[in-house]
């Protein structure tokens, strides 16, 4: 069913009489008057026009002055001798009728309280805006969101086949509406029940079967179906009765075509003509009516200082931030203030404005705040605006001849609250405040002195919004790509389209995004026709003849003459006339990357006082920008370059400069403690600083440039970049090898060591031990010592020893680490912990009970000083489930592998090598428990990403190979499982010897498929090769060789006959007590190997 509402706006006409007898009033003075005239006492004023008493007052008292006369009495006689009394009383009548509604929308509110609703309203474009605007502002007071959409039978026929969520309103004329009835349209809108038809009608008399048609009525009938919990009958019979009680025979339509405009300026039918001299008392009965719950003033009463914004085709609109601003100033209670705040250029003036000029306000004033003077003059021309009579304003004018400024300000203040006072719902705009105290006299706090009103101050200090005053704080941030797009767009006046929109989104991507550089770089390409490609050179360049034609194309273009460079010199040289210490942190947070710079990076090159005050000025220049990382801030790229440009002219810097270099060696302090530690939270922030320093390498002296660079490269090896952290090791290791200066110095015996920790992750053992070796000889002949480089040296050499299973030259190294770490580094826990978990390992062939006692106090100590999701943390736990799986205890290694590979995901990307070496323990250990399928799933993939990483023919690959063959062994494939295990022989021997236990596994994994094929003489000879080496290793891992010859010659045993066959026999039981006597030396009581092979031996016995 489609509803269908008729409204019409009336015929009484508006008393169009601001000047009687040659004495001009204005329109609240009109309301005055005519209540007057009906004999109504002041305070029955006050509350049908909702003003304050004290205001009725006054009004009532300029009257008089205006008329020269001293009693109400007085006002009759001019009125009555002025032919107008008649009007007067019909205006009186118009205003009543209006208060009736007012109380009835007031009440309505009530019921609906803070419900929200929806509700979209489609009008063409000959529906006048006062009208459009009157409807809004009425449904908007009760609480609905609305949407404006023109053309509404285009908008009709192309979505009438969805499903509305919200009525849809169609303001249409009569014969609009005619039209659409002789279409297919009408058929299909009539069966929507969400569409409601208001018709617009030019003709009305007063009869009661029109009365329904007047605004206020049709009004609630609206109401009623878009909101039909409320009985809205109540009020309709309280407005008619009051409609009866007044007398409108006097409305007369006075209105000339001339007087009417449409909002989009179109021509004028003859039927829209007499439809705007039908719709005038509207003004009265819609219009009017804003005064109920804004308290405006009727526009014509309004004060309002000239608040220019661009041209509409060059002004980039933000709708999202001015409906914030109006979400926070919409609710007034008393005074309520926002601060708009950022950075130069970034469209705050222009945003205040702009919501300035899209809601009404009984005074709207822009208050310049830059400077005391332009503050005062702001304030003095608001006080002549706010004057009503000639003789204030005198008063305003000659307030300069008071020589006592004091007394002169307050003489200001006071005017301006009283007459502000008078004039409820007032905005004040307080533009470009540096700092508040600046503004602390004139800024209004208390409404029982200023009266209720609204304050917009816009500001580059952030500090701002810390102020007790300021109710809300916007931050307005950069333009999003979208945006530069449509402001640049518009103000070239080209539609970008294909490769040329391309290529205007990557030129904007190097123009800082902020109105004012987006503008000022649109004109001044428009005026010179230069390329994309030279207006970035001049851009980065700094001339000062571009900066100088920057600055007067903008002044051609807009009011504001600062371009960006301005802007931020200008805070600059504040800033270090502020503090002289500023100069060197502005320079350090310059040569930083500009993003996301740690707060403790600065605590340490200043004290933190110092810091404290350098953040809290940088705040106030609006140079930071917000960021997500913690104890962190951020520049704008721009501001930073500009930022290095004016201190590299202003402190004249040059080589050997002395705050470079204290800058320099500071923050690779700062850096190499980060990688020392291991903090990976902090590396990964410190990363790209490192890199932003080393693109102004020019700047520094190359020592500690080389410094820096090796502690970058290692940094870059902790994080697993391994081929950035090859490139920048091997090009400081061959820049200081080239000096002879260098060449027995700290720095490259650190990044020698460095390299040689990159050749030892990589299994290149040989080139790792050269480096090494070269770097400790090279930290011995330094007198200084770089205590922990030496350890760190030490700590690598015995794990590459230990890696090529020379356990016992290992545990040397291990132990000279550990008491370098213990003498000179004893807070260095995690290096401790590190060295004594490998210490422990060292053991794991030969003493068990050493093995699992170290591994206890490396934990204990990282339990202690370090979240138990730390690398290292991890590190220690795979080495403990190797403990694990050494005794047997399989379970307990996997548990500790999945705990290890969760941590080691939380730091690394899923392809990186220590992932993938988590992978391979749980893989290898998942063997153990039968779970095969699992076990050769991961294995896989570890041995993929090791093989991508550092190639098939690498030692770390071949291992985790040989963990895949044994997997094929125990699923069956003995034919694949022996293939690797030949090739991991072979390749283990050509590496590292016969002797390593590499390849020692090599070959006992070798003799047990050559069992499972039958082949026993082959699979004796490479058992009993394999037990003689284990021997050579004085490793207990023979106790499986051991037990793999039990097997060989129990099966010899099964497969022959007679005496042969009990010699057979007793060897296997002879091979496995041999196997148990080792577990029971070395291992624990309750290994479930020691268990597996009494209960081999009790079934053999049997």
């Amino acid at each position: 069913m489609l509803d269908k509402i008729t409204i019409h706006s009336g015929n009484f006409e508006k008393p169009n009489f601001k000047v009687i007898n040659g004495i001009k009033f204005s329109a609240r003075e009109i309301d005055v008057i005519a209540c007057l005239l009906q004999g109504r006492p002041l305070k029955t004023i006050a509350s049908l026009l909702t003003i304050s008493l004290k205001t009725a007052e006054n009004h009532s008292r300029n009257i008089m002055q205006k008329i020269g006369c001293n009693s109400r009495d007085g006002i009759i006689n001019h009125i009555e001798n002025s032919g107008t009394f008649n009007k007067f009383r019909q205006h009186y009548e118009c205003l009543s009728l209006e208060a009736q509604f007012k109380k009835s929308l007031a009440h309505i509110q009530s019921e609906l309280k803070s419900k929200e609703s929806n509700c979209t309203i489609l009008l063409g474009d000959k529906i006048p805006l006062f009208f459009k605007e009157t409807l809004k502002k009425h449904l908007e007071f009760l609480g609905f969101k609305l949407t404006f959409n023109k053309e509404p039978l285009r908008y009709l026929s192309s979505q009438l086949s969805k499903k509305f969520s919200s009525p849809q309103v169609i303001l249409l004329f009569p014969e609009e509406i005619l039209k659409l009835k002789n279409t297919p349209l009408y058929k299909e809108l009539r069966q929507q029940k969400s569409f409601i038809i208001v018709e617009i009608q030019e003709e009305f008399t007063h009869s009661e079967s029109n009365l329904e048609t007047t605004y206020y009525l049709a009004f609630l009938k609206l109401l009623a179906r878009l909101s039909p919990e409320i009985d809205v009958e109540s009020y309709k019979e309280t407005l008619k009765k009051k409609f009866y009680s007044l007398d409108f025979s006097h409305a007369t339509p006075i209105y000339s075509k001339e007087n009417i405009k449409l909002e989009n300026e179109l021509p004028y039918s003859k039927l829209t003509y007499y439809f705007f001299i039908s719709l005038i008392a509207l003004l009265f009965l819609g219009i009017t009516g804003y005064k109920f719950y804004d308290k405006k003033p009727e526009l014509d009463e309004t004060i309002h200082s000239e608040l220019t914004l661009p041209a509409k085709n060059v002004f980039l609109e933000r709708p999202d931030l001015i409906k914030r601003i109006h979400e926070n100033l919409k609710e007034v209670q008393g005074i309520t203030t926002i601060a708009l705040v950022g950075s130069g250029g970034a469209g705050k003036t222009i945003l205040a404005r702009s919501y300035a000029n899209t809601y009404l306000h009984s005074v709207t004033w822009e208050i310049n705040a830059e400077t005391h003077v332009s503050l005062l003059t702001s304030f003095e021309n608001l006080a002549l605006a706010l004057c009503t009579t000639e003789n204030e304003k005198k008063i305003i004018k000659n307030l300069r001849e008071i020589k006592d400024v004091q007394e002169r300000e307050k003489t200001l203040s006071s005017f301006i609250k009283r007459h502000l006072k008078e004039h409820p719902n007032w905005l004040l705009i307080f533009d470009n405040v540096e700092e508040f105290p600046d503004i602390q006299a004139y800024f209004p706090h208390d409404s029982h002195v200023w009266g209720p009103g609204k304050i917009i101050l816009t500001s580059r200090d952030e500090n701002i919004q810390n102020h007790t005053s300021i109710n809300h704080t916007i931050y307005i941030d950069e333009l999003s790509a979208i945006e530069k797009e449509q402001l640049f767009s518009q103000i070239m006046e080209i539609n970008f389209k294909g490769k040329q929109k391309e290529q205007v989104n990557s030129f904007l991507i190097h123009i800082p995004p902020f109105p004012l550089d987006i503008s000022v770089t649109a004109y001044y390409l428009k005026a010179t026709n230069i390329t994309y490609e030279q207006y970035l050179e001049n851009l980065n360049q700094h001339n000062q003849e571009f900066m100088n034609l920057q600055k007067d194309i903008l002044k051609n273009a807009n009011e504001y003459t600062k371009t960006r460079y301005e802007i931020i010199s200008m805070s600059i040289q504040k800033l270090i006339e502020t503090n002289k210490d500023f100069s060197d942190l502005l320079l350090l947070i310059s040569l930083m990357d500009s993003q996301n710079i740690p707060r403790e990076l600065l605590d340490n090159y200043k004290n933190k006082a110092t810091i404290d005050k350098f953040i809290y000025h940088l705040k106030k220049y609006s140079l930071l920008l917000n960021t997500e990382i913690a104890n962190t801030f951020s520049l704008h790229r721009s501001t930073q370059e500009i930022m290095l440009h004016c201190l590299k002219t202003s402190l004249k810097l040059g080589p050997n400069n002395q705050i470079l270099e204290a800058i320099l060696s500071n923050f690779e302090r700062f850096l190499s403690e980060a990688t020392e530690h291991e903090n990976y939270e902090k590396m990964k922030i410190l990363i790209s600083h490192a890199e932003s320093l080393l693109k102004h390498a020019s700047l520094f002296n190359k020592l500690g440039v080389a410094k820096l660079r090796g502690t970058l490269g290692y940094l870059y090896y902790l994080l697993a970049d391994f081929e950035y952290a090859r490139t920048l090791l091997e090009k400081n290791f061959n820049f200081l090898s080239k000096y002879k200066e260098y060449q027995n110095s700290n720095i490259l015996a650190r990044t020698s060591t460095y390299l040689g920790i990159f050749h030892w992750g990589f299994g290149h053992f040989k080139e790792s031990l050269f480096l090494l070796e070269g770097s400790e000889k090279s930290y011995l002949k330094n007198h200084v010592y770089d205590y922990w480089g030496l350890a760190r040296n030490l700590l690598y050499l015995g794990m590459v020893y230990w890696d090529i299973h020379q356990r016992e030259k290992a545990r040397i190294f291990f132990e000279k680490a550990l008491n370098i770490y213990n003498r000179y580094l004893p807070n260095h826990y995690l290096d401790k912990a590190f060295t004594l978990s490998y210490l422990g390992t060292t053991y794991i062939s030969t003493d068990l009970k050493k093995t699992k006692e170290y591994l206890d106090k490396s934990i204990d100590l990282l339990k202690k000083n370090f979240k138990e999701n730390h690398v290292k943390y991890a590190w220690v736990l795979s080495d403990l489930g190797i403990y694990y799986s050494t005794i047997g205890e399989y379970q307990k290694a996997v548990d500790l592998d999945k705990q290890v590979l969760k941590i080691y995901k939380e730091h690394y990307p899923e392809n990186s090598t220590n992932v993938a070496w988590a992978l391979r323990n749980l893989g290898s250990h998942y063997c153990y428990l039968g779970e095969f399928k699992k076990s050769k799933d991961m294995l896989k993939k570890s041995f993929m990403i090791f093989k991508n990483s550092m190639g098939e023919n690498n030692v770390k690959t071949k291992y985790i190979l040989h963990l895949l063959g044994i997997v094929h062994l125990k699923m069956g494939d003995t034919k694949k499982a022996k293939k690797i295990f030949e090739d991991c022989y072979l390749y283990y021997k050509k590496e590292n010897g016969n002797n390593n236990l590499h390849a020692v596994h090599a070959l006992k994994n070798l003799g047990r498929s050559y069992i499972i094929e039958g082949d026993f003489q082959k699979a004796e000879f490479h058992l009993k090769k394999a037990l003689e080496l284990y021997k050579n290793n004085h490793s207990f891992y023979s106790e499986d060789v051991f037990e793999a010859l039990y097997e060989l010659y129990s099966q010899k045993s099964k497969s022959s006959k007679g005496k042969q066959k009990v010699v057979y026999k007793q060897q296997a039981i002879e091979y496995l007590k041999q196997a148990l006597k080792i577990l029971k030396d070395n291992y624990p009581k309750t290994s479930p190997h020691l268990t597996r092979i009494q209960e081999k031996l009790t079934e053999v016995d049997s």
